[in-house]
């Protein structure tokens, strides 16, 4: 979902210590709550923190074994075919 700054939060951005990223994280895996105004407050807690941090360093574990391994898709029927190990070309 895409959001518009205002200059409001612009001014508070800087004078609060936001980094845009800490935006992005905070809409990705805040909580919702919605208020007044037809508005929504989204918010991290620590639990959240901590859930994300474990499944960040278990994607971490799987992507460094993905490493030489390849699937054949056929794009046409959405179908995996085969799964492989590969070993890259040097040079």
């Amino acid at each position: 979902m895409l959001f518009t700054i205002s200059k409001h939060a612009e001014q508070r951005l800087q004078q609060r210590g936001f980094k845009l990223s800490y935006i992005n994280l905070i809409l990705k895996y805040g909580k919702i709550e919605y208020k007044p105004g037809n508005c929504f407050e989204y918010k991290i807690f620590k639990k959240d923190i901590e859930y994300i941090i474990q499944k960040s360093k278990q994607i971490i574990q799987d992507l460094d074994k993905c490493y030489k391994k390849a699937i054949l898709v056929d794009q046409t029927h959405k179908t995996i075919i085969t799964m492989y190990n590969f070993y890259p070309k040097k040079g």
